[in-house]
């Protein structure tokens, strides 16, 4: 968020749907973070390829930007749902 603004290539970016980020061992550059939360960058990766090989953790948390999160009032089923599927 702090490299790219409210703007592409993170659109609709929503903060208050950040949980990690109120917590301090998650913080940028802490030995948590880096075992536990993943870039956007490498996060769809590295989370499909757990999905396909039927690894995930028994918890896991995929957070869509906003514009995909199927919230009503401002997101869609239609834009989500493939999202998620894909």
């Amino acid at each position: 968020m702090l490299d790219h603004g409210q703007l592409d290539p993170i659109p609709a970016f929503q903060y208050h749907h950040q949980p990690f980020n109120y917590f301090a061992n998650y913080a940028t550059g802490t030995p948590a973070a880096r075992a536990h939360l993943r870039g956007r960058r490498d996060r769809r990766s590295a989370i499909c390829k757990a999905i396909d090989a039927g690894s995930l953790p028994n918890v896991a948390f995929y957070k869509p930007q906003g514009n995909l999160n199927e919230h009503s009032g401002y997101a869609d089923i239609e834009s989500g749902g493939p999202h998620l599927a894909a």
